[in-house]
Protein backbone atom coordinates (compact mmCIF):
# COMPACT_ATOMS: atom_id res chain seq x y z
CA UNK A 1 0.00 0.00 0.00
CA UNK A 2 1.27 3.40 -0.71
CA UNK A 3 0.96 6.51 2.08
CA UNK A 4 -2.84 6.84 3.40
CA UNK A 5 -4.50 9.90 1.19
CA UNK A 6 -4.78 13.16 3.10
CA UNK A 7 -7.92 14.35 1.91
CA UNK A 8 -9.55 16.32 4.69
CA UNK A 9 -5.96 15.27 6.71
CA UNK A 10 -3.09 16.34 6.24
CA UNK A 11 1.00 14.94 7.09
CA UNK A 12 3.25 15.54 9.83
CA UNK A 13 6.57 14.39 10.66
CA UNK A 14 4.86 11.02 12.61
CA UNK A 15 2.09 9.77 10.73
CA UNK A 16 -0.62 11.30 7.67
CA UNK A 17 -4.18 11.54 8.23
CA UNK A 18 -7.56 11.69 6.66
CA UNK A 19 -11.06 11.76 8.02
CA UNK A 20 -15.33 12.04 7.32
CA UNK A 21 -17.13 13.27 9.71
CA UNK A 22 -17.85 9.76 11.27
CA UNK A 23 -13.95 8.70 11.54
CA UNK A 24 -10.55 9.42 11.23
CA UNK A 25 -7.51 7.27 10.18
CA UNK A 26 -4.32 7.28 10.37
CA UNK A 27 -1.16 5.60 8.78
CA UNK A 28 2.25 5.62 11.20
CA UNK A 29 5.45 4.35 9.20
CA UNK A 30 7.17 1.46 11.51
CA UNK A 31 10.08 -0.22 10.69
CA UNK A 32 9.35 -3.02 8.00
CA UNK A 33 8.78 -6.12 9.93
CA UNK A 34 6.87 -4.82 12.94
CA UNK A 35 4.49 -6.79 14.28
CA UNK A 36 1.75 -6.32 16.30
CA UNK A 37 3.07 -8.36 19.73
CA UNK A 38 5.90 -5.54 19.65
CA UNK A 39 3.48 -2.47 19.53
CA UNK A 40 1.36 -0.98 22.63
CA UNK A 41 -1.36 1.16 21.15
CA UNK A 42 -3.67 2.29 24.02
CA UNK A 43 -6.63 4.45 22.35
CA UNK A 44 -8.82 5.96 24.92
CA UNK A 45 -11.48 8.46 24.90
CA UNK A 46 -9.87 11.29 24.49
CA UNK A 47 -5.62 10.16 24.50
CA UNK A 48 -3.80 7.97 22.64
CA UNK A 49 -0.43 5.98 23.07
CA UNK A 50 1.28 4.29 20.53
CA UNK A 51 4.55 2.76 21.19
CA UNK A 52 7.04 -0.21 21.12
CA UNK A 53 6.66 -2.65 23.72
CA UNK A 54 9.19 -1.40 26.99
CA UNK A 55 10.14 2.16 25.00
CA UNK A 56 8.80 5.21 25.27
CA UNK A 57 5.40 6.23 23.22
CA UNK A 58 6.25 7.81 19.69
CA UNK A 59 2.94 9.01 19.48
CA UNK A 60 1.45 10.41 22.64
CA UNK A 61 -1.62 12.81 23.41
CA UNK A 62 -4.65 14.06 24.27
CA UNK A 63 -6.98 13.57 21.25
CA UNK A 64 -8.50 16.22 18.85
CA UNK A 65 -12.00 15.36 20.14
CA UNK A 66 -13.82 12.28 21.71
CA UNK A 67 -13.51 8.99 20.16
CA UNK A 68 -15.63 5.82 20.30
CA UNK A 69 -13.06 3.06 22.12
CA UNK A 70 -15.26 0.11 21.29
CA UNK A 71 -15.72 1.05 17.65
CA UNK A 72 -11.84 2.25 16.78
CA UNK A 73 -9.24 -0.37 16.41
CA UNK A 74 -5.59 -0.31 15.07
CA UNK A 75 -3.85 -2.89 12.22
CA UNK A 76 -0.37 -3.70 10.58
CA UNK A 77 -0.54 -3.38 6.95
CA UNK A 78 2.21 -5.22 4.91
CA UNK A 79 4.25 -4.99 8.54
CA UNK A 80 5.14 -1.66 7.28
CA UNK A 81 2.56 0.44 8.68
CA UNK A 82 0.07 1.01 11.88
CA UNK A 83 -3.11 1.90 10.56
CA UNK A 84 -5.07 3.33 13.72
CA UNK A 85 -9.27 3.63 12.48
CA UNK A 86 -10.60 6.11 15.20
CA UNK A 87 -14.49 6.31 15.12
CA UNK A 88 -16.03 9.63 16.31
CA UNK A 89 -17.87 9.97 19.47
CA UNK A 90 -20.41 12.39 17.33
CA UNK A 91 -19.81 13.96 13.70
CA UNK A 92 -17.36 16.49 13.60
CA UNK A 93 -14.59 17.91 11.83
CA UNK A 94 -11.35 17.57 13.73
CA UNK A 95 -8.40 20.27 13.43
CA UNK A 96 -5.68 17.68 14.51
CA UNK A 97 -5.15 14.05 15.53
CA UNK A 98 -3.00 14.96 18.87
CA UNK A 99 -3.77 18.08 20.18
CA UNK A 100 -0.06 20.05 19.55
CA UNK A 101 0.49 18.90 16.53
CA UNK A 102 -0.35 20.68 12.96
CA UNK A 103 -3.61 21.98 12.82
CA UNK A 104 -5.60 22.23 9.83
CA UNK A 105 -8.70 24.88 9.11
CA UNK A 106 -12.06 23.14 9.51
CA UNK A 107 -13.45 25.40 6.97
CA UNK A 108 -11.43 23.88 3.70
CA UNK A 109 -12.73 20.05 4.19
CA UNK A 110 -15.29 18.76 2.36
CA UNK A 111 -18.10 17.82 5.37
CA UNK A 112 -20.60 16.51 2.77
CA UNK A 113 -22.03 12.66 3.48
CA UNK A 114 -23.24 10.27 0.96
CA UNK A 115 -26.58 9.47 1.10
CA UNK A 116 -25.79 5.73 2.58
CA UNK A 117 -24.39 7.29 5.51
CA UNK A 118 -27.71 8.69 7.00
CA UNK A 119 -30.18 6.97 8.37
CA UNK A 120 -33.00 5.27 6.72
CA UNK A 121 -35.74 7.75 7.39
CA UNK A 122 -33.07 10.56 6.29
CA UNK A 123 -32.14 8.81 3.48
CA UNK A 124 -35.96 8.48 2.23
CA UNK A 125 -36.46 12.80 3.20
CA UNK A 126 -33.60 13.00 0.94
CA UNK A 127 -34.46 11.45 -2.30
CA UNK A 128 -37.62 12.61 -1.99
CA UNK A 129 -35.78 16.07 -2.20
CA UNK A 130 -33.68 14.60 -5.20
CA UNK A 131 -36.60 13.34 -6.68
CA UNK A 132 -38.92 16.72 -6.58
CA UNK A 133 -35.53 18.98 -7.94
CA UNK A 134 -35.38 16.63 -10.95
CA UNK A 135 -39.23 17.17 -11.89
CA UNK A 136 -38.75 20.75 -11.50
CA UNK A 137 -35.61 20.86 -14.10
CA UNK A 138 -37.63 18.94 -16.49
CA UNK A 139 -40.52 21.28 -16.45
CA UNK A 140 -42.91 18.61 -14.63
CA UNK A 141 -45.20 19.73 -11.27
CA UNK A 142 -43.93 18.43 -8.45
CA UNK A 143 -46.10 15.97 -6.81
CA UNK A 144 -47.84 17.86 -4.02
CA UNK A 145 -48.29 20.88 -6.79
CA UNK A 146 -49.77 17.47 -9.60
CA UNK A 147 -51.98 16.21 -6.40
CA UNK A 148 -53.29 20.21 -5.68
CA UNK A 149 -54.08 20.10 -9.25
CA UNK A 150 -55.76 16.82 -9.78
CA UNK A 151 -57.91 17.62 -6.23
CA UNK A 152 -58.85 20.89 -8.06
CA UNK A 153 -59.94 19.38 -11.12
CA UNK A 154 -61.83 16.70 -9.02
CA UNK A 155 -63.50 19.96 -7.13
CA UNK A 156 -64.54 21.60 -10.26
CA UNK A 157 -65.88 18.93 -11.69
CA UNK A 158 -68.19 17.95 -8.71
CA UNK A 159 -71.75 17.32 -9.13
CA UNK A 160 -72.86 20.63 -7.24
CA UNK A 161 -69.88 22.43 -8.56
CA UNK A 162 -70.81 25.62 -10.52
CA UNK A 163 -68.18 25.10 -12.54
CA UNK A 164 -69.02 21.46 -13.66
CA UNK A 165 -68.32 21.01 -17.25
CA UNK A 166 -65.81 23.81 -17.22
CA UNK A 167 -62.24 22.46 -17.90
CA UNK A 168 -59.43 23.17 -14.77
CA UNK A 169 -56.80 25.50 -16.49
CA UNK A 170 -54.00 25.58 -13.32
CA UNK A 171 -52.90 28.85 -15.01
CA UNK A 172 -56.27 30.96 -14.87
CA UNK A 173 -55.61 30.14 -10.65
CA UNK A 174 -51.63 31.40 -10.48
CA UNK A 175 -50.36 27.80 -10.58
CA UNK A 176 -48.09 27.10 -13.64
CA UNK A 177 -49.10 23.14 -15.13
CA UNK A 178 -45.51 22.75 -15.10
CA UNK A 179 -45.04 23.18 -11.19
CA UNK A 180 -44.50 26.41 -9.36
CA UNK A 181 -47.10 29.74 -8.73
CA UNK A 182 -47.04 31.70 -11.28
CA UNK A 183 -47.32 35.63 -11.12
CA UNK A 184 -50.73 37.31 -10.51
CA UNK A 185 -52.31 38.70 -13.46
CA UNK A 186 -52.28 42.45 -13.27
CA UNK A 187 -55.62 43.63 -12.08
CA UNK A 188 -57.64 45.83 -13.78
CA UNK A 189 -60.53 47.94 -13.14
Amino acid sequence: MEKLSTYNGDSTDKYNWSQTVQEVEVQIPIPEGTKSNQLDVKIKQKHLSVAFKGKAPFIEGELGEKVKVEDSFWSIEERKFLNLHLCKAYEAIWKCVVVGDKEIDPKTVDNSKRIEEFDLETQGHLQKVLYEQERKKRGLPTTEEEEQQKLMAKIMQADNSPFKGVPYDPAKYGQNPAGGNMPSPPFNM
